[in-house]
This record gives structure tokens, sequence and C-alpha cells, in this order.
């Protein structure tokens, strides 16, 4: 069993405690919230060990790394747009380069863009196909 709380997770089948490197920071500040949870942990907990890790990511975040502009023009032009007209995929196409227009407005704009990429394109995984067994099955 696990519960996590603002930077700290406890795995009880573990007895482990897990802090975040943020969260550890700001419990070496003796005054501070942090510390205070640090020593109540030390007081509730005893036996366990503290262990540093960095930042908690949810294990069932899915992540897009390498999803830059150029794969998602690729995408949109040559598998979303498979089986659609010259022009149809110039309307995708120009759509997409229009949010990223919009997007260089806003810092972190990378992310506006995914997130809009995603949103219109649920079915893209990473890849061309969604699992192994298609690509064998294709050949």
């Amino acid at each position: 069993m696990s519960k996590s709380i603002n930077g700290v997770r406890i795995e009880a089948s573990e007895q482990k405690i897990y802090i975040t490197n943020a969260f550890s920071r700001k419990a070496s500040i003796i005054d501070s919230n942090e510390y205070s949870i640090i020593i109540q942990l030390m007081r509730d907990f005893t036996g366990f060990s503290f262990k540093e890790e960095g930042r908690l990511v949810s294990k069932t975040k899915q992540t897009y790394k390498g999803l830059d502009y150029d794969r998602m023009r690729f995408y949109v032009a040559n598998v979303a747009g498979m089986d659609l007209s010259e022009r149809e995929k110039a309307q995708k196409l120009k759509a997409l380069e229009d949010i990223i227009v919009k997007a260089r407005a806003y810092n972190g704009s990378g992310s506006h863009v995914k997130r809009w990429f995603l949103k219109a394109y649920p079915e893209y995984k990473g890849g061309f196909l969604s699992n192994e067994n298609e690509y064998e099955e294709a050949e």
C-alpha cells in the first residue's frame, strides 16, 4: 500500500518513505512546514527509511518524448491524412501550422501544440502502429 502527499510517498510494504528533491530542500529549513512534516513522519513511522528521489511522476502517465513539430507535420500529412484528398490534407496541415504560430506567442508553446495535437489525433501512439502485432500481420 502506498500513499502520497505533496512530495512524500509512503511505501508501507517496503518500509520506505520517498521524498522529492524539492521537498528535501524545503525540509532542510528548520522552521518550514516541510521540516515539521519530516519530524512527524519520523515519529509516526519508526523503522522506516527515507529515500530521496526526483519528481514523483504518475506511473500511468503516457509521455510522448520526441514528438516535435516535424513529426506532427509528417503524421498529419502521411498517416492521419492517408485516406484524405490533397485539399483536406492541406487544411489539416494549415490547422496545425495555425496552432504552432499562435502558440509561439506563449512560453512553453511546445506543450500547447502537443496537447492540441494529442486531442485532435488521439490515435497517435508514438509511431505508425499501435502495437507490433499489426506490423507482423501487415507483412
